[in-house]
């Protein structure tokens, strides 16, 4: 089943190649540190090539800082999440 992404889905995914804030704000996005996009979201998704940095970026730590309700979506083919707790 097909489901339509919410505007502000699209206005928060979109934010990470902005390198402004006035092009930030164009769309109505804004930066957000890791650790605090972590927290406040309900869902993240991953969506990165397979590097040095985003080997693992994932971790039992990352995993501790998101709500108990939040849905990782790992859609990155390669080793982001780490296994090993």
């Amino acid at each position: 089943m097909l489901k339509t992404v919410p505007n502000s889905c699209v206005k928060w995914a979109v934010c990470f190649s902005f390198r402004s804030q006035e092009e930030e704000q164009a769309v109505g996005a804004c930066y957000s540190e890791m650790e605090d996009l972590l927290q406040q979201s309900d869902f993240v998704m991953l969506v990165v090539n397979l590097t040095p940095q985003t080997e693992k970026l994932i971790g039992k730590k990352e995993l501790g800082l998101m709500k108990p309700t939040a849905t990782l979506i790992n859609i990155s083919r390669g080793r982001h999440i780490s296994r090993k707790w």
